[in-house]
């Protein structure tokens, strides 16, 4: 199914880990999602690879 092949994470490896907070950071954008009360429609997720420290936001829009 082509919507279930969009929707499904990809699983990226590698050996490379930082070796200080903020040095490595991974990022996950999701979106167009249905609007909130507040208008947002896309989710963000930035995780620090050395602390496993997370944040996620949701946003209202998103440009490269």
């Amino acid at each position: 199914c082509k919507a279930k092949a969009m929707t499904k994470p990809l699983k990226h490896h590698t050996n490379t880990k930082a070796t200080k907070p903020g040095e490595r950071l991974f990022v996950d954008i999701s979106g167009l999602l249905p609007p909130t009360p507040m208008g947002n429609k896309y989710w963000v997720q930035i995780v620090d690879d050395k602390t496993s420290y997370g944040e996620q936001k949701n946003t209202s829009r998103f440009t490269s």
